[in-house]
């Protein structure tokens, strides 16, 4: 998916791109040999980098689960990125737990991360279901989490 202008400048101006090259080391990086995606969005439930595993990023693009798309609770029903932001906490929701039929064949896990303004910003990780995986599979790039400077970590 081609990034708009309005996106890229979004993007480049939002506090989450300071912390973006620890996340693509910590998560994004992992993520491209297991088959996830790695998604992370504003306050709002807009995505705005989705990066990871090349064949699970064109299928997350058939179900609309792209840069710049909306994942909040009220435009993408149940889900976990906006489940995660309006609970304020770590969320994962499994196949026919989402609202959405397209999406029955995804588990994700999301994320929110607290900025020192209090606005939430998200982290969220999501892999394709395939028959065998475990979601085992799906915590391994979460575990450099503490890493993240004070002000980025998850709740903090």
């Amino acid at each position: 998916m081609r990034e708009n202008r309005e996106l890229a400048e979004f993007r480049r101006d939002h506090p989450l791109a300071a912390i973006m090259p620890v996340i693509t080391k910590l998560l994004i990086e992992p993520s491209h040999d297991m088959g996830l995606l790695i998604a992370v969005g504003d306050e709002h439930g807009r995505l705005l980098w989705v990066e990871g595993d090349a064949c699970a990023r064109r299928n997350g693009e058939h179900i609309n689960f792209a840069m710049g798309a909306d994942w909040s609770e009220q435009a993408a029903g149940t889900s976990a990125p906006g489940i995660a932001l309006v609970l304020g906490k770590s969320v994962p929701i499994r196949g026919q737990e989402h609202f959405n039929t397209a999406v029955h064949s995804w588990s994700c896990t999301a994320v929110p991360v607290h900025d020192p303004d209090s606005k939430i910003h998200l982290r969220h990780c999501r892999h394709h279901w395939r028959a065998g995986s475990s979601g085992r599979q799906h915590l391994v790039p979460g575990t450099g989490i503490s890493t993240l400077p004070a002000p980025a970590r998850p709740g903090g």
